[in-house]
This record gives structure tokens, C-alpha cells and sequence, in this order.
């Protein structure tokens, strides 16, 4: 997946706190060309979340090289 399905990820819900468990609750955003903004937290357990996944896998892969190669 190499682009990301809106449908999809309208789909998600927002799942438990992790805050007791690790100390951290993780937001998905996405903001369109028209200004909507379709959000979600902790819903990585949501079946609907598996597709969009290598999407965020993907996302995330180019973020951490950006950022290490900014350091150089």
C-alpha cells in the first residue's frame, strides 16, 4: 500500500488507553486537500487497522531516515 485508503481509515476506532500499561496513547491523524480531519487513538487493535498498516510502516520508514540523515 502505498497510498492511503480514507475509507479505511475512517473505519478505525479509538481504542483503550495504554497510559496504565506503557505510558503512551498513539494519534493517527490525517488531514485532506480540504482541510477535514479524520483522527484516531490507540486503534492499532482495530481489525480495520491492518491494511492502513504498511501504509504507516511506510510513513514512518521515510521519517526515520529523514531524520537520521539530517543529523549528518
Amino acid at each position: 500500500m502505498t497510498k492511503l485508503d480514507l475509507a479505511l481509515f475512517k473505519k478505525i476506532q479509538n481504542g483503550h488507553s495504554r497510559l496504565p500499561v506503557d505510558g503512551t496513547d498513539t494519534e493517527f491523524s490525517v488531514i485532506t486537500a480540504s482541510g477535514k480531519q479524520y483522527s484516531f487513538i490507540n486503534g492499532t487493535e482495530d481489525k480495520s487497522f491492518k491494511k492502513p498498516q504498511t501504509f504507516f510502516d511506510l510513513i514512518n520508514d521515510l521519517r526515520q531516515k529523514y531524520y537520521t540523515n539530517s543529523k549528518m
